[in-house]
């Protein structure tokens, strides 16, 4: 079974109804083992598991929810798994942030050790699963335990250098510029929000129209656009209803030469409704950026000047 590492999936339909089983943690079809972890924000939270970011490894515990755990046929599935070459998909559990509900795709992992101990007053099986490439720990790692990436922000600064000359140099020939600036304003939106909201705020695969970026726990969704001056209009919202697709819009006002943000904005959906422009040649909404949306927004990084101010 082929799934994208990073992309939410209808927890009944794409995953669930593959293995015709749809309570359980451990799911099992012929050769086919999948787990489904609940993780950040998840509103039942799982008896033991664990996830630790400095090893890259879950500590999954069994299927029985009360009493000594017994060896049935799914406990005993993974038990068979430790210490061989066999590999099962992890599904995360994040709440219920989406209806209908999704799981997200943490891609494959090994099972490499089991055990039957004591846990909280009864024996379990615990197992010890260990993701099997590198681009999976530092998937979770990015989206769940430290949304900052120093390194990335460094090869930033020089790419930034570099652009800007380039663009400066051969105007006649680079007379637009890049949708780069998007994808940088969402890493820097959602840094911003990360520091500010109760919840971590992960950001989302582009499969899911015009939400962004979404807060484990409440499930609050937020709408991130980037731009380069005020005022602007923002790039195309598609929802035929803005107001009802997202809680809040999230705005980045991008520097074209450092790629830095000057500020990050937020403002909820509601109060965004008036600076909302229908372009009905593309058949999208546009949000009209000016200095009174600015004035109520919620400043979330960075400064702007005003005119009177």
């Amino acid at each position: 079974m082929n799934y994208e590492l990073g992309k939410w999936y209808e927890a009944k339909r794409q995953v669930r109804a593959l293995y015709g089983e749809y309570w359980k943690g451990i799911l099992l079809k012929e050769k086919n083992v999948a787990v489904i972890f609940n993780f950040a924000g998840a509103r039942r939270i799982h008896y033991g598991d664990f996830f630790d970011p400095e090893t890259g490894t879950i500590r999954y515990v069994g299927e029985g929810k009360t009493g000594d755990q017994l060896l049935n046929a799914r406990n005993r599935r993974l038990q068979a798994m430790s210490g061989n070459a066999a590999l099962l998909d992890l599904f995360l559990d994040c709440g219920d942030l989406f209806s209908p509900k999704k799981l997200l795709y943490a891609g494959k992992w090994s099972v490499v050790q089991s055990a039957y101990k004591l846990l909280d007053g009864r024996k379990v099986h615990l197992f010890t699963l260990k993701a099997h490439s590198v681009s999976v720990i530092n998937f979770l790692k990015f989206t769940f335990v430290d949304t900052t990436n120093a390194e990335f922000e460094r090869s930033l600064k020089r790419f930034a250098k570099a652009r800007h000359v380039i663009y400066d140099d051969f105007p006649e020939v680079l007379r637009a510029r890049d949708n780069i600036a998007g994808e940088i304003g969402e890493y820097f939106a959602i840094k911003a929000l990360n520091k500010s909201e109760k919840n971590t705020v992960i950001r989302l695969s582009s499969g899911l129209k015009d939400i962004d970026a979404i807060q484990t726990g409440n499930g609050t969704t937020y709408a991130i656009k980037t731009i380069g001056k005020i005022p602007q209009t923002t790039s195309n919202i598609w929802a035929k209803e803005p107001v009802r697709a997202v809680d809040y819009f999230v705005i980045a006002l991008l520097s074209h030469q450092s790629l830095i943000p000057n500020c990050v904005l937020k403002i909820s959906s509601r109060k965004a409704a008036q600076f909302l422009k229908r372009d009905n040649y593309q058949g999208a909404w546009k949000l009209q950026i000016n200095e009174r949306f600015v004035r109520l927004a919620k400043l979330l990084q960075g400064n702007i000047r005003l005119n009177g101010e």
